[in-house]
């Protein structure tokens, strides 16, 4: 360290989105602008909606600011994932990776434009060719699941999934708590217990998807104390 301080303005306010780009020999193709839901106080993504509804002017100076990182960072190849909030119509750039991106976003991009990064980064490397998948939705969204207790707490029972799989827009249901297992409450995102993914053909109809099945589980607990009186 040569003793340089670094002092970077803290965006405490706009929209935060992220931007999926896959980059071949330079080139920086935009796949998509991701809607961020974030739980405070402890900066915990929520959901995401992808593609993000946005006006054309904020879409392009979110693309311009995202490509013009990229190349003045020297990507050359693959997939990166940059995050970034817009405030007031101008992008402000809070981190950047040269990976896709976590949360099943990688996977929310393949079912909206036919695009699974990570194959067509490994084919254009190899120079194969690499054929498109076909659009499953129009609009992807997805509901990161957060234990909504307070102290340490056991699940009891876990009902509705199979009802709630089975409904429209559905792509996916993913639990990774089930009977005994136990929750405390949420301060980061080590603590999701599972994600629902839907679609649809708008930005509405894919949420409401999601939320639709979401209404459908029922998750039961009690307290470490109940637990052990029994």
């Amino acid at each position: 360290m040569d003793g340089t301080l670094v002092i970077e303005e803290y965006i405490d306010d706009g929209e935060e989105y992220s931007v999926e780009v896959l980059t071949t020999n330079g080139r920086h193709e935009v796949l998509a602008i991701t809607t961020k839901e974030v739980v405070m106080p402890y900066f915990i993504e929520a959901g995401h909606l992808l593609p993000a509804p946005l006006k054309m002017e904020d879409r392009e100076a979110i693309q311009e600011t995202v490509c013009s990182l990229l190349t003045s960072i020297g990507h050359l190849e693959g997939p990166s994932h940059t995050e970034i909030k817009l405030r007031r119509g101008i992008p402000y750039i809070i981190e950047s990776h040269t990976r896709y991106g976590g949360n099943q976003i990688w996977d929310m991009v393949r079912l909206t434009t036919g695009v699974n990064m990570q194959r067509a980064t490994v084919c254009h490397l190899l120079d194969i060719p690499y054929v498109k998948e076909k659009v499953k939705y129009p609009f992807c969204c997805i509901k990161l699941l957060l234990p909504q207790v307070e102290g340490k707490v056991v699940i009891m029972s876990v009902n509705g999934v199979n009802e709630a799989e089975h409904m429209d827009g559905i792509h996916r249901i993913s639990l990774d708590v089930g009977e005994h297992s136990e929750l405390v409450p949420a301060t980061s995102n080590k603590n999701y217990i599972g994600y629902f993914l839907g679609g649809g053909s708008t930005p509405e109809e894919a949420a409401a998807s999601v939320e639709h099945a979401l209404s459908l589980i029922r998750i039961e607990t009690a307290s470490i104390q109940q637990v052990q009186s029994i």
